[in-house]
C-alpha cells in the first residue's frame, strides 16, 4: 500500500456515497476535522477507526487500504442517515403526567364514583399530554441537503432545504415518510413510544 492510497480511497468512498465530511463524521462519531486530516494524509486512522470505516462502507480493511479500484468493491446502500434532535419537551413536561395519576389513585380512598369519573378525566389528560409531547424537531444531512422533521400532534412533516416535501397524519403517532433524491430513495420512520420519539432514516 502506498502512502497516498488510503487518503485517496477515503475520498473516493465518501464522494461516491454523496456525503460531506461533516455527514460522514456523524456516522463514524468523529469530528469533520479528523475526517479532513485522514483524507489529506495528515494523520492515519488507528486500527479501531479503520474497522469502523470499513464496516460503514461494507468492505474489508484490506480493500480499504488496497491500491486496486476501491469504488467497484464498495456497497453503498442501504445505510442510515443520522438525525439529531434539536427541540423536544422538557423532562419536567414528560413526567408531569405523574401528578394527575397520583391524584386519581387518591380518589379511590374517597369515593368510587369520583374514582370512575377521575378515570375518564385522566384519559383526556393522557391524550392532551401525548399531543404536547409529540412536538419535536430533528435535523439530518445527506448529499449536501439539510433535512428537517417536525412532529406536531398527529402530523409529521419532512422538509428538505426548508421546503416541505412530505407530510403524513396518523392517530397512532407512527409516521412513514418518503423522498426521492436522484438515484436514492430515502425512507424515514418516526415513532413515539411513551415519552420517547425515535427517528430512523435509511437510504435505499
Amino acid at each position: 500500500m502506498s502512502k497516498e492510497c488510503l487518503p485517496k480511497n477515503l475520498v473516493k468512498l465518501r464522494t461516491k456515497q454523496n456525503l460531506t465530511q461533516k455527514e460522514l463524521a456523524l456516522h463514524l462519531h468523529y469530528s469533520d476535522k479528523v475526517i479532513s486530516k485522514w483524507e489529506r494524509g495528515e494523520s492515519v486512522p488507528d486500527i479501531h477507526a479503520l474497522e469502523r470505516v470499513a464496516e460503514f462502507y461494507n468492505i474489508t480493511m484490506n480493500e480499504l487500504m488496497s491500491e486496486e479500484d476501491i469504488e467497484s468493491k464498495s456497497i453503498s446502500k442501504p445505510y442510515q442517515i443520522v438525525f439529531q434532535n434539536t427541540k423536544s419537551p422538557s423532562q419536567l413536561m414528560k413526567f408531569s403526567i405523574l401528578i394527575p395519576v397520583i391524584l386519581w389513585f387518591l380518589t379511590a380512598a374517597i369515593d368510587i364514583i369520583w374514582f370512575i369519573v377521575g378515570g375518564f378525566i385522566l384519559i383526556v389528560i393522557f391524550i392532551l399530554w401525548g399531543v404536547v409531547l409529540s412536538h419535536s424537531k430533528w435535523i439530518g444531512q445527506y448529499g449536501g441537503h439539510t433535512f428537517q422533521i417536525v412532529t406536531r400532534g398527529f402530523t409529521c412533516r419532512l422538509y428538505m432545504d426548508q421546503i416541505l416535501v412530505d407530510e403524513v397524519q396518523s392517530l397512532s403517532s407512527n409516521f412513514l415518510l418518503f423522498i426521492k433524491l436522484k438515484e436514492d430513495q430515502i425512507r424515514i420512520r418516526v415513532s413515539q413510544l411513551f415519552i420517547n420519539i425515535n427517528v430512523f432514516a435509511i437510504v435505499e
